[in-house]
């Protein structure tokens, strides 16, 4: 509702209208009688009072203390700048916080991956457009080197693994060269078969 109340350029009380006019059931029920009691010592007049009012009875006061707890203990981890970034904001957002940019940009470089982090300290940024600018470009050229690392480098294997291997075919080919030797040396004749045809030979001569 602030990027509206912000292009209309709305009055105080037309965003307390506005804002009621949201409301549904049990919080307009609320509303309503909230209104009514406390217009009787002194009136509603902005929306950061009305805001106030519906966050300090809707939104439970440990939620607050958890979402600064995830907030201050955030980092990038395996995710990208952007994604961290995104999350760096929701959560700023949500807490509303108050803190100055620089120790908003203190707590975003303190997150973020460790190679990364050295590469932006390098640089000199004077707001937080700047040190997201440079954290991208860092994670960019790392991918970049990554990859090219990654292409350059060749199989590994053992020295001798290729000394083995031929020996291997050599001794196979050995083997192969005997058996085709021997199968075509002719065999010793059997000694029946000699004898009979030696009987034949000898019934048949005169």
């Amino acid at each position: 509702m602030e990027y509206i109340f912000e292009y209309y350029r709305y009055t105080e009380a037309k965003k307390i209208a506005l804002a009621a006019t949201q409301l549904t059931d049990n919080a307009l029920t609320w509303w309503d009688r909230e209104v009514a009691e406390v217009g009787r010592v002194y009136r509603i007049e902005t929306w950061n009072e009305m805001r106030a009012k519906l966050r300090a009875r809707y939104i439970p006061s440990y939620y607050q203390r958890d979402l600064l707890k995830r907030f201050c203990k955030l980092s990038q981890g395996t995710r990208t700048v952007e994604e961290y970034f995104e999350e760096f904001e929701s959560l700023k957002n949500k807490l509303r916080s108050r803190e100055t940019e620089e120790v908003m940009m203190a707590q975003f470089l303190e997150g973020l991956q460790d190679r990364i982090a050295r590469k932006v300290e390098r640089q000199t940024y004077v707001n937080f457009n700047d040190l997201l600018h440079y954290a991208i470009q860092a994670e960019q050229h790392i991918r970049r080197k990554n990859a090219s690392s990654a292409r350059n480098k060749t199989p590994w294997a053992p020295s001798g693994s290729k000394g083995a291997e031929k020996n291997k075919s050599v001794e196979v080919a050995s083997r192969f060269k005997k058996n085709q030797s021997d199968q075509s040396k002719p065999g010793p004749s059997e000694p029946g078969a000699l004898h009979q045809g030696l009987s034949e030979q000898a019934c048949h001569d005169p």
